[in-house]
């Protein structure tokens, strides 16, 4: 009884004490230690963005009756998807202790699925998956086999699902960048086309993955796989390997291009060719109007600029033609113009077609009585809208410059002649099928031209023969391109169109008939005919050479105070086999 009073002396008690406390120190941390989320009620809430969640523990975790099938120590997160899907969780990777995960839905005794070893040869991993809906909150316990502690990395996230590429087919040499498109992609690792890794690899975000192919062994189809810890997902034939280029469409359309360039440059050569030869027949028909009015000095009378127009239609091409033309004299017999013409083409074998202004500012001048001289600067735009094999459009912008010169041979018998340089820069747009081209290329050309016409004076009517030869070159040269094919684009595509030659010789004999009985200059109503001889040829990769007769036929009225002319003409030519028809209307009105 006395050993029993001897415990309990305040002695002994004072000395046991400090035992005490620290005891109940320990329990209290003990419990203070334990996670945040330990309980249901405090679980972690995760983003709506699937994720990682790295070093996660369950150390000094409690049971609080939760349903399981394995150990009781977990820690919870609750999670709402705003996306319904095929969803799953797992600790597949990083981890020290035999993990558990469960997925419960409203209470912790509404067990989904619950795992303990899913990972394969890993086991201490776990896996699980179930399908989840849009808005609907789920809890996932992170817990342990037994009674094991320790962290891990938890993923979870949607079920790999590729929906789409943004390119399906590439070159065989790999290089080409894919976007891939579906869900599940936060912990993609790698992906593969036919079992070869792509690099330069970024996951964008949960649906969203860029990469660059790989270098193909062979052309065809090959399967995509994307793959992460969470597993992977296959779109079958999802890429096409091609063994073609831009380079390689280039090499097989290479004529069919080559000939778009020289088809263009042919119309604008023959419209500039036009354009000269207007110009100096209308010089000469100002020297002879000079010479009857015996006014070839200093006496200039300033016109103000006119505008004229026509309209031609065949059965092989359709074009629309005009003209504007302005005066104003200076010092020294000479006198400054502005003149041009514009001009509608249309190649009724490729339908293509080609819209021209050309516009000049000219000086001419009387060096003699019988010779005039002029020179001029001028400028060119043009719209081409391209056909046939390939389909696009070019703009040509060009500058020339050259003189022309008119003389009086003999009594009433001329020669006119023109010289001129130019340079155009072109912008071609142009597609087929599968390429797409783009090119900035210079042209240069140079034009020479003559014409021996004469004024025949008969009783009740006029002749005015002419015979005139142009000749016009362009050089187009070595032409770059940028092209784009197979979801390629190559910026070192180029050939050599060489040049275009383009030559023609007309002659045409003009019958002036005045209907109201005064001369040929004096008449307001004059009725016109010639026939007409002519040859062209156009020298480019091949030579193409066209001869043909024709007629036409006219018909012009001017207004008593001569500010306004009306005229209509009808043309029929036989050109290589076949018949040529056109119709050309005019109405002009000096200002």
């Amino acid at each position: 009884m006395k050993q029993q009073l001897e415990k309990w002396k305040p002695s002994t008690l004072l000395a046991a004490l400090p035992l005490a406390l620290g005891g109940f120190l320990l329990a209290a941390q003990s419990v203070a230690a334990a996670p945040i989320n330990d309980n249901f009620a405090d679980a972690t809430v995760l983003p709506v963005s699937p994720g990682l969640l790295s070093s996660q523990t369950n150390v000094s975790a409690t049971a609080e009756g939760e349903t399981t099938s394995y150990g009781a120590l977990g820690v919870w997160y609750s999670w709402t998807p705003a996306v319904s899907g095929d969803v799953q969780l797992n600790t597949c990777g990083t981890k020290t202790f035999d993990t558990v995960l469960g997925v419960y839905q409203g209470s912790m005794t509404n067990r989904v699925v619950e795992n303990d070893d899913a990972c394969g040869s890993d086991s201490l991993g776990s896996k699980v998956q179930f399908t989840a809906t849009a808005g609907t909150t789920y809890h996932f316990r992170f817990g342990s086999y037994a009674t094991a502690t320790g962290t891990a990395d938890i993923y979870w996230g949607y079920v790999k699902a590729i929906t789409s590429l943004s390119v399906s087919s590439g070159s065989l040499d790999g290089g080409t960048a894919v976007t891939i498109t579906g869900i599940g992609f936060t912990d993609t690792t790698s992906v593969t086309f036919g079992g070869i890794a792509g690099t330069g690899l970024v996951v964008v975000d949960d649906t969203t993955i860029t990469v660059t192919t790989p270098a193909g062994t062979a052309a065809g189809a090959v399967d995509v796989v994307v793959s992460g810890t969470s597993g992977d997902d296959t779109l079958v034939g999802g890429f096409t390997y091609i063994d073609e280029t831009p380079a390689t469409e280039f090499a097989a359309n290479e004529e069919s291009i080559r000939q778009v360039l020289i088809d263009d440059a042919t119309r604008g050569l023959r419209s500039t060719l036009s354009s000269n030869r207007k110009m100096a027949s209308a010089a000469r028909d100002r020297f002879i109007e000079a010479q009857k009015q015996g006014d070839t000095g200093a006496s200039v009378i300033d016109t103000p600029v006119n505008v004229d127009g026509d309209f031609d239609a065949s059965s092989t091409t359709i074009s629309s033609k005009g003209t504007f033309f302005g005066q104003s004299g200076f010092g020294d017999g000479g006198r400054r113009l502005v003149f041009g013409d514009f001009d509608v083409q249309h190649d009724q074998a490729t339908e293509s077609s080609t819209a021209t202004l050309n516009g000049k500012i000219a000086w001419e001048q009387f060096v003699s009585d019988k010779t005039m001289l002029g020179y001029f600067i001028g400028g060119q735009v043009a719209r081409s809208n391209i056909a046939g094999t390939f389909e696009g459009s070019q703009n040509r912008f060009g500058v020339s410059v050259g003189g022309y010169v008119v003389q009086e041979l003999a009594d009433q018998i001329y020669l006119d002649g023109f010289l001129s340089l130019g340079a155009g820069r072109n912008d071609l747009t142009m597609s087929d099928s599968v390429l797409d081209l783009d090119s900035d290329y210079t042209t240069r050309s140079a034009t020479i031209g003559a014409a021996l016409s004469g004024v025949i004076e008969q009783k009740g009517f006029e002749i005015w023969p002419e015979l005139s030869f142009s000749l016009g070159r362009t050089w187009l040269g070595e032409v770059g391109f940028t092209g784009a094919a197979h979801d390629l684009v190559d910026d070192t595509l180029s050939l050599d169109a060489g040049t275009v030659t383009l030559a023609n010789i007309l002659f045409r004999p003009e019958v002036r008939v005045p209907m109201d009985g005064l001369s040929g200059a004096e008449s307001l109503q004059l009725f016109t005919f010639a026939p007409r001889l002519m040859c062209e040829q156009v020298r480019a990769t091949v030579i193409d050479n066209d001869c043909g007769a024709g007629a036409e036929f006219g018909f012009a009225g001017n207004s008593v105070d001569g500010l306004s002319t009306l005229s209509a003409k009808v043309m029929a030519d036989r050109v290589d086999g076949s018949i040529n028809s056109s119709v050309q209307l005019n109405l002009q009105h000096r200002f």
